[in-house]
């Protein structure tokens, strides 16, 4: 017997996708792209392809550890034609909780393959997406997911599974007296760059996520930029990357 389809509409929907396998399977060769295996945050591991669909799952990951996200999913389902007028599977299924939980589609793009028509067929997913209530947003390397944010997020990671919970509060306890300093003043403090990282990727620590560390670079107990503000704003009519590129590209009028 085949398992119940529900309109994407619905809960029941939705709650049928996180429970289901990965829609897509990444095991095995690759021509272009590699499979990579994820840490996740209930300790489980998700299945992305290439580096900038892993650094988004490091992302969702970092942004889930502050209470922003709850779960998420790549390759999370397959569109029916009939209902969605065409069959792809989007790269993330995400649950936002805050300000108040919604839940997004994501697509992750490497910005020098974005050309016209990829740009335009994004357009229309987007449109057709949110027929159903589903935010469609689009994360690129170059505007969302730096090298440089990637790196930071995979070794505040590895820090954040090796080093000491104790050695991560007792950092913590010290900047929240503080709320403002620099990484320097926070090691000639006695704390090393481990325990640092290791509590930002907590979320009980921020410094800028698209730079490499430096000893005169703000520390902070409290976030620096808006992470929610900057990569789940809806890319309406006016932002969406079609209409964007359009903008810039304006048809000279003959007269």
């Amino acid at each position: 017997m085949s398992e119940q389809r529900y309109p994407m509409t619905s809960t029941a929907w939705v709650e049928q996708v996180f429970n289901a396998p990965p829609a897509r399977n990444l095991k095995g060769h690759a021509k272009y792209t590699q499979a990579f295996r994820t840490p996740s945050k209930n300790g489980g591991f998700v299945d992305t392809q290439g580096n900038t669909e892993t650094a988004a799952a490091l992302l969702l990951t970092y942004l889930a550890n502050q209470g922003y996200v709850g779960r998420f999913k790549p390759q999370p389902f397959f569109t029916v034609k009939d209902e969605f007028g065409v069959e792809i599977c989007p790269d993330f299924l995400v649950e936002v909780l805050l300000p108040k939980k919604t839940i997004f589609i994501i697509e992750v793009k490497t910005e020098a393959y974005l050309d016209d028509a990829a740009r335009e067929r994004l357009e229309e997913n987007r449109e057709k997406f949110e027929k159903f209530g589903l935010p469609y947003v689009v994360w690129t390397d170059k505007e969302h997911l730096g090298s440089i944010m990637a790196m930071n997020l995979d070794m505040w990671r590895l820090n954040g599974a090796n080093v000491p919970l104790s050695e991560v509060d007792g950092f913590s306890k010290w900047l929240s007296e503080l709320n403002e300093t620099t990484i320097g003043d926070a090691v000639r403090a006695g704390f090393t760059l481990d325990v640092i990282e290791a509590a930002a990727w907590a979320g009980k620590a921020f410094m800028p996520l698209g730079e490499p560390a430096r000893y005169d670079m703000l520390l902070t107990a409290t976030p620096q930029d808006d992470l929610m503000e900057s990569h789940f704003q809806l890319q309406v009519a006016r932002k969406s990357w079609w209409s964007r590129f359009a903008g810039s590209h304006k048809p000279e009028i003959r007269r």
